[in-house]
């Protein structure tokens, strides 16, 4: 799991983030349920087709997505959204400090690594 976009540069700035986006390599939802869960929140949207799910806990909002890749048919037209890596869903982001990531997570290897 990573915590991506502009919560990591606010913690690089030592600013306090209040929306938290964060991408896992696999299903969203399960994940988005039990952070809901654990921090007495609720899940505020599901958005199968885009592999996102928004929770709301207190004052703070997280956005937790399923790493992804997606092509477009045609300019302007919606994604084709498939399941990618992290280096696929950074690559998609629109601007560059939406492309950055900060691993998390339990295992020591890469945590705290800014991708």
């Amino acid at each position: 799991m990573h915590l991506v976009g502009g919560a990591v540069r606010d913690l690089l700035l030592e600013r306090e983030p209040l929306d938290l986006d964060l991408v896992v390599e696999g299903p969203a939802a399960p994940l988005a349920h039990r952070l809901a869960e654990r921090l007495g929140g609720a899940v505020d949207a599901e958005h199968d087709r885009f592999g996102t799910v928004s929770v709301r806990a207190g004052d703070r909002r997280y956005d937790v997505v399923q790493a992804r890749a997606e092509s477009y048919a045609s300019p302007g037209a919606l994604p084709d959204v498939r399941p990618g890596t992290l280096e696929d869903d950074l690559r998609r982001r629109d601007f560059t400090v939406h492309a950055i990531a900060l691993a998390l997570g339990e295992a020591p290897a890469g945590r705290g690594e800014v991708t």
